[in-house]
């Protein structure tokens, strides 16, 4: 999984459990919380097609031994990434410009002692040329690659543990085992099936855009290419009822989807396109749009490029609907004033998921502050992470500070496009916050500005305490 994707780290969303990777019970997220109408992933595969021939010292470790594949329901595989550190290889013939789709089915509730699996694409001459952890970062543990194929050829596909992709030179941090087994499917992906929608590229506006419809309870995929560097695509969308809505996208290159094109900016209006409800910069970064509960109506999508194209340029996307958001503050969207400082800080709820708190929060003037505040054991870690620019609202310079009960800071963090923000950290992290003394702490929310076009001033944040370990 993406460690600190911001699903499972500030998004407290309706289906959200934790963050994935080897479990995610000690990963932080802003999160978005739990309930039952979640996306389920659902490939529309099935089990009777597997063939059960990669058991222990299966023989794929190597380009020399990779199996082979095809594109029919028959050849799907199983495998086990057993003992620690194994790798499997599966190889297959594609056509140029094929969309194509290995999804890796291993781990879905990212249960600890269970694969975490990344999937890594080749081409013919064993040169990598996209990747893939989470198919939806933070939301689970699967993988699930799109790309379009850029040559007709012999490609090959290696299956391995998160760890030993996060920690190549570190074996005592490997993971595997005779319960590391999983499914490997090798899709072709059709505009209008299983929940995929391909852009025909019928022109650039409003007038001509192409419908986009979420699939019931399941993650759709949406895929582009670029016709120019001015190409914009655009996708209609219709909310029945008031939804939190998300668009994933994947990042470029060969450790991600494979495009030679980088994302550009990303944007929802209203149906006329007079309105920015949410806008991410994939230039900068910001892969993930996620307004938070947008009202029942019509809808437009809005997708550019950045920059030089390449030679094969095109997008890919995992799309979904959740039916409720993170806890609201109390000052709500527009008033300020009930939680500005910290001795009127607002208390926050613990989650179902223990050590856990979520907030919905809002900046609606340059002035304002918001401060929260969480009683935190001794010998515990402390993390906070916070999303809003990088998932579509328009703060900018969001700032995170960390304080004690006499308002002195802490640590603090300021979100850029670039990388999700997270302020401190638990015991298995780079740089863990450490809570020696029991007691209250706080979290203050501040910005530095507001993009001129975007209103929306919404701030998704997790803040997460766990046992040092």
């Amino acid at each position: 999984m993406a460690r600190n994707g911001l699903h499972g780290i500030i998004v407290a969303l309706a289906f959200i459990a934790a963050a994935c990777g080897g479990g995610g019970s000690n990963q932080q997220d802003a999160g978005v919380q739990e309930d039952a109408t979640g996306p389920q992933f659902d490939r529309e595969q099935q089990d009777q097609f597997v063939q059960e021939d990669a058991p222990v010292n299966d023989n794929n470790d190597s380009f020399a031994q990779a199996i082979q594949m095809d594109f029919t329901s028959a050849s799907q595989k199983s495998g086990v990434i057993n003992p620690k550190g194994d790798e499997d290889f599966y190889k297959f013939t594609g056509q140029a410009g094929t969309w194509i789709g290995i999804w890796v089915s291993a781990n879905t509730e990212c249960t600890e002692g269970k694969l975490d699996p990344v999937v890594t694409l080749y081409d013919s001459s064993e040169t990598q040329i996209a990747e893939n952890d989470d198919e939806v970062r933070g939301v689970n543990c699967d993988s699930f690659l799109i790309t379009r194929l850029p040559s007709t050829g012999t490609y090959y596909a290696k299956v391995r543990d998160w760890f030993h992709f996060y920690y190549p030179s570190d074996d005592t941090k490997w993971q595997g085992g005779p319960l590391f087994t999983y499914k490997i499917y090798l899709l072709t992906l059709e505009d209008g099936v299983s929940g995929t929608i391909i852009d025909q590229e019928p022109g650039n506006d409003l007038a001509t855009a192409a419908p986009l419809t979420f699939p019931a309870g399941a993650a759709g995929s949406l895929l582009g290419t670029y016709a120019n560097t001015s190409d914009i695509d655009v996708y209609t969308f219709t909310l029945t009822a008031d939804s939190t809505v998300y668009y994933s996208f994947q990042s470029e290159g060969s450790d991600g989807n494979g495009s030679s094109a980088k994302l550009g900016d990303v944007t929802i209006t209203d149906s006329a396109g007079a309105t920015i409800i949410a806008r991410i910069d994939g230039a900068g970064g910001a892969l993930e749009l996620e307004p938070p509960l947008v009202p029942a109506g019509n809808y437009a999508l809005w997708i550019k490029s950045s920059g030089a194209l390449g030679a094969n340029a095109f997008y890919t996307a995992s799309f979904f609907t959740g039916s409720t958001d993170n806890p609201v503050d109390a000052e709500g969207a527009t008033a300020s004033g009930a939680n500005d400082t910290l001795a009127n800080a607002e208390p926050l709820t613990e989650s179902a998921t223990a050590g856990s708190y979520f907030v919905l929060s809002h900046l609606p003037t340059l002035g304002d502050v918001d401060y929260y505040k969480v009683d935190l054991a001794a010998s515990t870690t402390l993390a906070v992470a916070c999303g809003a620019a990088r998932n579509g609202s328009g703060v900018q310079g969001l700032t995170v500070s960390i304080r004690d009960s006499g308002d002195s800071e802490i640590r603090a963090g300021t979100e850029t496009l670039s990388e999700n923000l997270v302020v401190g950290g638990s015991s298995t992290s780079t740089d863990p916050l450490n809570i020696s003394t029991a007691g209250t702490y706080y979290v203050k929310l501040s910005k530095t500005g507001q993009a001129a076009e975007v209103a929306a001033s919404w701030i998704r944040c997790g803040i997460h305490s766990r046992p040092q370990q």
